[in-house]
């Protein structure tokens, strides 16, 4: 930049020059800076967006597992038997529940990629039931047929995080009950591919009537949810 001072008869008196390319980078520097951190601010915005969406359909599934049950238990208060079944369902269905919300309260976490796998032993009996008391009322409410077919015999208890194996059941059949029409029929089959001293690898297969995994918007590949180990 040059500046210059003159006289009334057009005679420079003093004259400047700065060079201000420095500064100019620098400020470009800061304008790219401050527009990749709104970028990231917008982006994060409507990450936080689309997973509380997909939470509070996620958490409608358990609440109307729990609703339903409480509905049948309050129609048979006579039957002791009836009203413990309900309760129990009730539980699994709660205890489910109670995953998604912390799932919420973990939001940080899981948006950093940071999800702790547990490793804890548990009742492979309970994790069928508990995935069928939602998916089957789930089912009958929407008119949809539900079949359970075990072909596997598995050991009574495995290590692993159930909690997030449920939750990947859940969401598929969940979504295979949303998109099948009233009067169609999901069926889930589980397998045993291969089983060691060590380690068991199960195979779930879920089956609809409906339209079809690829005509369903923000589905992941069956492939990639198809198979589950447990050790």
């Amino acid at each position: 930049m040059t500046c210059a001072i003159v006289d009334e008869e057009n005679m420079i008196l003093c004259q400047t020059r700065s060079d201000v390319t420095d500064i100019f980078e620098a400020e470009q520097k800061r304008s790219e800076a401050l527009k990749k951190a709104l970028l990231a601010a917008e982006q994060a915005t409507r990450a936080k967006s689309e997973f509380l969406s997909r939470m509070s359909h996620k958490i409608r599934t358990p609440m109307n597992a729990i609703m339903g049950m409480t509905a049948i238990a309050l129609d048979n208060r006579s039957d002791c038997g009836q009203v413990s079944e309900c309760l129990e369902k009730i539980d699994m269905s709660s205890n489910y529940l109670l995953t998604l919300i912390n799932d919420i309260l973990e939001m940080s976490r899981i948006e950093s990629g940071k999800v702790v796998i547990s490793r804890r032993e548990f009742s492979f009996e309970y994790l069928m039931s508990s995935v069928a008391t939602i998916v089957e009322t789930l089912a009958a409410k929407s008119g949809v047929e539900y079949q359970f077919i075990e072909n596997a015999k598995p050991d009574a208890q495995y290590f692993g995080d159930m909690m997030r194996v449920q939750q990947v059941l859940v969401n598929i059949l969940s979504n295979a009950v949303k998109f099948t029409k009233s009067g169609g029929k999901v069926k889930f089959t589980v397998d045993i591919e291969s089983e060691t001293d060590d380690e068991t690898r199960f195979c779930f297969t879920v089956e609809d009537t409906g339209i079809g995994i690829l005509l369903r918007a923000n589905l992941p590949h069956p492939s990639l949810l198809r198979r589950a180990t447990f050790s």
